[in-house]
C-alpha cells in the first residue's frame, strides 16, 4: 500500500468507508462513528479524512473534544462554537453567520441545561447556526474524542436534523461510546496497522532507512502494540530523546541494543499503572517475570507485602480490563508487552523485583503449612530471588526436583535454577561441583555477563575450567576481562583481540573443557577452517562445545559472526545490520572492526551501492595496504574496470601484504586476481598467479589454500574437469558469493556451461548482487544461452528452515516449534522473519502455502 498524502500511512479502507458514508445525499444526514483503541490513530485518520473531503469540494469543521470546557456543558456546545470561531475565515461570506454564533453563545449558559424547554431552544439555535454555516454547501463535522463529552447525542441529532453529516471518533469500552455506536448509521473499526504499514510508519517516523535490527527490536518490544501507530511514534520519539537512534553508513541503528526498549514515559498504559500505586506496579513486575503472575498466589503476595488480598485481586482484575495484563495460561497473568514491563522496571528499579520474590519465598517457607501451593510455585520465587534470599541448604533438593519440569530449550530458566541450586548448596565438594557445572552451562548458553559474575564469586572448580570460562567472557565482551584472583586466559583471546590468526586446534585446546564429554575428538571441516582464518570463531566453538552451544544476543563475537555468516550464507541484509552493530559497539576490537568494514564494503559494492561502499571503505582507511582491503575495494571492478588497471594495482598491493599472516585476505585477493585474469584471458597473469597459489598453499596448508591452488591450475591449464571440481570445493566452504564467482569463471570455459552459469545467476539475484548478475548475463549472451527466470524454488534453505516450514504447515505455534527444535521462541521469530523475506510473503499462511520445496498441497484457512 502506497504512502498517502503528507506521509499518512494505511487506513485506505477506513477512509473510503467514512468518505462514502459522509457523501450520502439521500435521506437524513448520516452519523458515522470511528471506533479505535487509545493511540490507534483516530485523530490522524480524521485529519486525513478532512483533507480528502476538502479535496472533493466538501467543507469540514474539525472539533476536538479533549479541550477544556465547563462542567455544566454536557453537550460540548462551547467546543463547537470555539471550533467555528477558529475556522471563521473558511466560512467567510456566509450571511448572518456572526449573529447565529452570538445567539448560541447567549443561550449556552449553565441555566440553559436546567429545563427541557431551554435545552430545546439551545439545540435549535445550534442547528440554526450550522444551517447558516455552509448554506447550500455540504459541511461535514469531524468530532474527535466524542466519548469525552458527558452527553453528545442531543447535539449530534440536532446537527443531523439540520443536514450536517457527522463523523465522531471514540474509544470503545465506555458508556458514551456504546451509546454512540447504537446511534450511528455507520461504524468503522480502526484496528491495528498491518506489518507492512507499521514498518512504513517506522521509516517515516525516523526519516531515514531503518536498520533491520532496530526494526526487530522495536517490534519485539512493542509486541501487540507494534500495529498501534500512536505507541509506535511515541516509542521512536523516546528512543530519539534518549540518544539511542544513531545513523551508521546509510541506516539508522539502535545504540546499545542489549538495553530494553521502553514505552514513552507519558504513555497511557503507564499512566494507568500509576493510578494503582505501588501495588499495581508490583503486580506488573511479577507478571513480567519468566513464569508470569500466579493469580492464586495473590493472598501470599498480600501477606508478604502487608497488603490486602481483596485489594490485590481487585487491582489485578482492573489491570486486565485496562489491557495492561492478560491471561497467558489458566491461572497466570502476563504483561501486555516487553516494553511496558521494561518501563515499569525502569521506574521502580530491578531490585524491587528480587525483593518481591524474596518476600514471597520467605512467606511461603515460613508458613508452608498454611498455603496449599505447588512446590513449583515456591521454586519459582526462590529462583527469581537469587542472591537476595539467604542460603538455605534445605532448598537444594526442592530445586533439583523442580528442574525436571523445565522445557529443554528454555535455557534461561535452567540457568536460573542451577544458579539457585549452587547458591543454596553448603560449602564443600558438592558446591564446587555445582559451580563447575554452572560455569559450563553458562559458557555454552551465551550468558557472558552471568558467567563473569560467577567467576568473580567462585569458590571452587578446576583451574582449566576457570581459564576457559574467563577466555569465553573475554571473547564475548571483545576485551580481556579481569577476574579475582587473576586468571590467565590463554592464547586464543590474545590472538583474536589483536587480529592474529587463530586455528581450530587452538580453539579445541582452549575450550574443550567447557563442552560435554565426547567419544571422538572434533575435527574441523573446510567451513570451520575458513571461518577461523577470517576471524569468526563461532563455528569452531560450536564444534568444540557441542550442538547446544548458544551465542549471546549481542557483543563483538556474536555480531561479527552474523556479519561473516550472513556474507557467506547470502543473508546480506543481516550481515550489513550486524556490521553496523560492530561499528557502534565501543568494545569491538579494531582488527575485527576493520574486517567488518571491508566485508560490508564488498557487499555494498556488488549491490551497486557505491555510496555505501565508499562510506565503509573510508572507515577502513587504516587497512588500505592489506590484501583484504584491495579485495573489498576493487571487487566490482572485476566486471567494470580494465584488466591492466585491476591486475597491476591488485598485484602490487597483494605483494605488499603477502607476507602478513592474513590467510583470508591473501587467499581472497589471490582468488580475485585469478578471476580477473580469467575474465580477460590474461594467460601470463594466470601462470604467475598459479605459482603464487602453490607457494601460499605450501605456507598455509589448509583446505582453502588447496581450493585456490586447484582453481589456479584449472584456469592455467584450461582443465575443464579440474575447474569444475573447484566448484564443489567452494561449495563445501559454504561461501555462496564465492561459489557464484567461481561458477561464472568456470562457466566461461566449460563445455556445458548452462548449469554453472544458471547457478551463478540465481545466487547473484538472491543476494541482490546486481553487478555480478550483469556479468553472468553477459557471459550467457556470449555463449548463446538464455537468462533463466529465477523462481522461489531456487532459494537455498537450511535444514532448520525447512523443518520450520513443515511445522508451520502443521499449524504449530512458535512455542511448539521452539520446543521441537530446542531453541527459544525469539530465535524461531527471527527464522520466520527471514523466511518471510525470502518467500516474499507477510505471514504464516503465506509461508505455509508457498512452494519452496515443491509442496503443493492446499492448506485450510
Amino acid at each position: 500500500m502506497a504512502r498517502q498524502g503528507n506521509g499518512f500511512v494505511g487506513r485506505r479502507a477506513e477512509l473510503t468507508a467514512l468518505a462514502g458514508a459522509a457523501a450520502v445525499a439521500a435521506g437524513p444526514a448520516p452519523l458515522s462513528v470511528l471506533s479505535g483503541e487509545r493511540d490507534a490513530g483516530k485523530s490522524a485518520t480524521l485529519t486525513q479524512l478532512g483533507r480528502r473531503l476538502r479535496e472533493g469540494g466538501v467543507t469540514t469543521l474539525c472539533v476536538s473534544c479533549d479541550s477544556p470546557l465547563p462542567a455544566w456543558d454536557r453537550y460540548g456546545i462551547t467546543l463547537l462554537v470555539a471550533a467555528i470561531r477558529g475556522a471563521f475565515e473558511s466560512f467567510a461570506g456566509r450571511p448572518r453567520l456572526s449573529e447565529a454564533v452570538d445567539a448560541v453563545v447567549r443561550q449556552c449558559q449553565e441555566e440553559a441545561y436546567a429545563s427541557a424547554w431551554d435545552r430545546y431552544r439551545l439545540l435549535n439555535a445550534v442547528g440554526g447556526l450550522f444551517a447558516r454555516l455552509g448554506g447550500t454547501r455540504r459541511v461535514v463535522v469531524l468530532l474527535d474524542d466524542a466519548d469525552l463529552l458527558a452527553e453528545p447525542e442531543p447535539v449530534l441529532t440536532a446537527l443531523q436534523r439540520f443536514g450536517r453529516p457527522v463523523v465522531a471518533a471514540c474509544t470503545p469500552g465506555g458508556p458514551v461510546a456504546g451509546r454512540l455506536r447504537t446511534l450511528a448509521d455507520t461504524v468503522v473499526e480502526l484496528g491495528a496497522l498491518t506489518e507492512e504499514e507499521s514498518e512504513r510508519l517506522l521509516r517515516k517516523a525516523i526519516g531515514s532507512p531503518v536498520d533491520i535490527a532496530l526494526r526487530d527490536a522495536v517490534r519485539s518490544a512493542l509486541g501487540p502494540l507494534w500495529g498501534n501507530p500512536g505507541t509506535l511514534l511515541s516509542t521512536v520519539a523516546d528512543l530519539r530523546r534518549r540518544g539511542r537512534l544513531v545513523p551508521v553508513c546509510g541506516a539508522v541503528c539502535l545504540r546499545e541494543p542489549g538495553r530494553d526498549v521502553c514505552l514513552a514515559p507519558d504513555h497511557h498504559l503507564l499512566e494507568t499503572v500509576s493510578e494503582f500505586g505501588a501495588d499495581g506496579r508490583d503486580l506488573v513486575l511479577l507478571a513480567a517475570g519468566r513464569g508470569g503472575l500466579d493469580i492464586d498466589g495473590l493472598p501470599v503476595l498480600a501477606m508478604a507485602t502487608g497488603g490486602s488480598p481483596t485489594g490485590f485481586t481487585r487491582r489485578a482484575d482492573a489491570l486486565v480490563r485496562a489491557g495492561v495484563l492478560h491471561t497467558r495460561a489458566p491461572g497466570r497473568l502476563t504483561c501486555l508487552c516487553p516494553a511496558l514491563a521494561a518501563s515499569v522496571v525502569e521506574q521502580t528499579g530491578a531490585d524491587r523485583v528480587t525483593w518481591l520474590h524474596r518476600m514471597i519465598a520467605r512467606q511461603l517457607l515460613d508458613a508452608r503449612s498454611r498455603y496449599s501451593r505447588p512446590i513449583s510455585i515456591l521454586a519459582e520465587h526462590v529462583v527469581a530471588a537469587g542472591r537476595a534470599l539467604a542460603p538455605r541448604p534445605e532448598l537444594v533438593g526442592l530445586l533439583r526436583d523442580d528442574e525436571v519440569r523445565l522445557q529443554p530449550f528454555d535455557r534461561s530458566k535452567l540457568i536460573a535454577h542451577r544458579y539457585a541450586s549452587w547458591w543454596h548448596t553448603e560449602p564443600g565438594g558438592e558446591r564446587d561441583r555445582a559451580w563447575t557445572e554452572l560455569v559450563r552451562l553458562l559458557a555454552r548458553s551465551g550468558a557472558p555477563i552471568e558467567l563473569a559474575g560467577l567467576l568473580l564469586e567462585q569458590d571452587g572448580g578446576s583451574g582449566g575450567t576457570q581459564v576457559a570460562a574467563a577466555a569465553m567472557v573475554s571473547l564475548c565482551a571483545g576485551t580481556a576481562v579481569s577476574t579475582e584472583p587473576p586468571v590467565a586466559q590463554g592464547p586464543v583471546v590474545n590472538r583474536w583481540l589483536s587480529g592474529a590468526p587463530v586455528r581450530f586446534e587452538d580453539v579445541l585446546a582452549g575450550f574443550a573443557v567447557l563442552g560435554a564429554p565426547v567419544a571422538e575428538v572434533a575435527v574441523a571441516d573446510a567451513r570451520v577452517e575458513a571461518a577461523c582464518a577470517s576471524g569468526d570463531l563461532v563455528p569452531a566453538l560450536d564444534l568444540v562445545l557441542g550442538p547446544d552451544h548458544r551465542l549471546p544476543a549481542h557483543g563483538p563475537l556474536a555480531a561479527y559472526h552474523r556479519v561473516y555468516g550472513g556474507y557467506l550464507d547470502g543473508d546480506w541484509d543481516e550481515a550489513l545490520s550486524a556490521a553496523r552493530e560492530v561499528e557502534l559497539d565501543p568494545a569491538s576490537p579494531e582488527p575485527l572492526r576493520t574486517r567488518t568494514r571491508l566485508l560490508a564494503a564488498e557487499i555494498c559494492g556488488w549491490r551497486g551501492d557505491e555510496r555505501g561502499a565508499a562510506a565503509w571503505l573510508d572507515k577502513a582507511k587504516a587497512a588500505e595496504v592489506s590484501p583484504l582491503a584491495w579485495w573489498a575495494a576493487k571487487g566490482p571492478r572485476v566486471v567494470s574496470g580494465t584488466a591492466s588497471e585491476a591486475l597491476d594495482e591488485g598485484w602490487a598491493l597483494y605483494r605488499a601484504g603477502a607476507g602478513l599472516p592474513d590467510e583470508a585476505g591473501i587467499l581472497r585477493s589471490l582468488t580475485r586476481l585469478l578471476l580477473i585474469s580469467a575474465e580477460y584471458r590474461e594467460a601470463h597473469w594466470i601462470r604467475r598467479l598459479r605459482s603464487e597459489a602453490d607457494a601460499q598453499h605450501q605456507r598455509f596448508g589448509s583446505r582453502w589454500s588447496a581450493e585456490v591452488t586447484a582453481l589456479a591450475h584449472g584456469l592455467a591449464e584450461d582443465a575443464r574437469v579440474g575447474s569444475a571440481a573447484v566448484v564443489e570445493l567452494v561449495r563445501a566452504r559454504g561461501d555462496r558469493f564465492g561459489l557464484a564467482t567461481v561458477c561464472l569463471a568456470v562457466g566461461r570455459i566449460a563445455d556445458e556451461p548452462l548449469e554453472l552459469l544458471t547457478e551463478a545467476y540465481e545466487i547473484a539475484q538472491d543476494l541482490g548482487a546486481t553487478k555480478l548478475a550483469a556479468a553472468v548475463r553477459q557471459a550467457m549472451a556470449d555463449r548463446d544461452l538464455t537468462v533463466p527466470v529465477v523462481r522461489a524454488k531456487s532459494l537455498e534453505l537450511s535444514e532448520i528452515e525447512l523443518r520450520i516450514i513443515g511445522f508451520v504447515r502443521q499449524g504449530r505455534t512458535n512455542r511448539q516449534i521452539a520446543g521441537s527444535l530446542q531453541m527459544s521462541e525469539k530465535t524461531v521469530e527471527k527464522y520466520l522473519t527471514r523466511l518471510y523475506s525470502k518467500v516474499g510473503c507477510r505471514n504464516r499462511y503465506g509461508l505455509a502455502t508457498s512452494d519452496l520445496d515443491g509442496w503443493t498441497e492446499q492448506v485450510g484457512a
